[in-house]
């Protein structure tokens, strides 16, 4: 099944209860079925393709990633959120405006932050 939005009439509000909805949605995939932990799986940092800054945005959960062997910030940022919630660390996505795109990454509880696209291959901070 897939689902779309047309993102130019969402808030980022709305941006980020679709970004908190995937987290839950991977770790209910975890608690379903084992599945390698996001830095260890092989999946790599990919921007999708925007044609003249437009284009379609998917939300990718952890098992259809590694499906593609790819996600985006928001898709690596949710299942790194996921996995550590599995473990008990209440992270949260943290998102930060880069130009006229929004960048996802992860907050600890501790304020320490943690960005899964630039550890999986992404070459500038910005999206």
């Amino acid at each position: 099944m897939e689902i779309g939005f047309r993102l130019q009439a969402l808030t980022i509000e709305d941006l980020k209860d679709l970004v908190h909805a995937l987290v839950r949605l991977n770790v209910n995939a975890m608690k379903r079925e084992r599945l390698p932990k996001l830095y260890d799986s092989g999946i790599r940092y990919r921007r999708e393709s925007r044609k003249n800054g437009r284009g379609r945005e998917w939300f990718l959960t952890l098992p259809q990633m590694l499906e593609t062997g790819f996600g985006d910030c928001e898709d690596l940022a949710a299942a790194r959120c996921a996995e550590l919630r599995m473990k008990g660390v209440r992270a949260q996505p943290w998102f930060s405006r880069r130009g006229r795109t929004w960048h996802v990454y992860v907050r600890h509880p501790s304020g320490k932050t943690e960005d899964p696209s630039l550890v999986l291959g992404m070459k500038d901070t910005g999206e």
